[in-house]
């Protein structure tokens, strides 16, 4: 039973790569944005912004960067301001060997929003950072004004199912995954995002204490959260899910979040799977202009 559990763990993270890997990025001509570093709630946080106006704040997923939603950033125009972070241990944030439980990353990235704009921000997440985005709206309801959620993790799904409560050597070879990852996602881009030389130099997947805070993350964080409190979510939402996603289904998870918050608009992109915001930037930038322009 042990070796079918490896075994099944295995799967799901071949699986998180695959997905991963198949989605293509398409080159635009990259606006220049101002990296700098915030001390939230005690932890490094490396921010990217551009622009002036009404403030949204982009969350990534697992395992991914603020890059992560570079393409969707290049397609909004001009008044907002645009702000994206690197959830810890993730990007060039902070990597402590512990303390990734839902409540300290929530008040983490909590910190943030708060440094970032104290009167509201619109806050978007993909994946992981979809579900850290619900839970600050549930936290810290005045930070977040409005809510964007494009296939966020918080109620299960396939990949969680299949890891259950990943022990020690789901949680090396989760992070020893990250090592490819870095690869294929890389967390520099000098042509978009201007950086000091010192930055540029930093690689995480070589640095030991990444994956010493991936996997304590894996055994820390709970990604069923979610569970039981999309209800009272009180900020306007929406909701986007690419239609053959297997990681978290549309069907069986992404549903039950269109129809358990209340008032959420809810947007299914047919032709796209987990990662919507590197595959379809275009029609997600465009479902969020048309969520925040039609709002009362």
């Amino acid at each position: 039973m042990k070796r079918l559990r490896h075994l099944l763990a295995l799967i799901a993270v071949v699986a998180v790569g695959l997905a991963i890997a198949a989605d293509t990025e398409h080159a635009l001509p990259k606006p220049e944005l101002k990296v700098s570093w915030l001390m939230a709630d005690g932890l490094g946080v490396r921010v990217a912004e551009k622009g002036a106006g009404r403030t949204i704040v982009f969350l990534h997923g697992y395992g991914e960067s603020l890059l992560g939603w570079r393409e969707v950033i290049n397609r909004l125009g001009p008044g907002y301001r645009l702000v994206a972070i690197d959830v810890p241990p993730f990007g060039l944030s902070s990597k402590p060997t512990t303390g990734y439980s839902n409540a300290r990353i929530t008040s983490v990235v909590a910190d943030v929003v708060r440094q970032t704009d104290s009167t509201g921000v619109v806050l978007v997440g993909h994946s992981m950072g979809g579900e850290i985005a619900a839970l600050v709206a549930l936290e810290h309801p005045a930070l977040v004004r409005e809510l964007v959620l494009v296939d966020p993790a918080g109620l299960g799904g396939n990949m969680v199912a299949s890891m259950g409560t990943p022990g020690a050597f789901t949680r090396r070879l989760a992070a020893a995954w990250q090592a490819v990852v870095g690869v294929v996602l890389p967390v520099h881009d000098p042509a978009w995002l201007a950086e000091p030389d010192s930055a540029l130099a930093y690689q995480p997947s070589g640095d030991r204490a990444y994956y010493v805070g991936v996997s304590a993350l894996l055994k820390e964080f709970d990604f069923t959260a979610l569970e039981g409190r999309l209800s009272a979510i009180r900020a306007p939402t929406l909701v986007i899910w690419g239609a053959h996603d297997t990681l978290f289904p549309l069907q069986s998870v992404g549903r039950r979040f269109g129809a358990e918050i209340p008032g959420a608009k809810f947007v299914v992109l047919p032709r796209a799977f987990h990662r919507p915001p590197a595959t379809h930037p275009d029609a997600v930038a465009h479902e969020i202009v048309q969520f925040l322009q039609n709002l009362p």
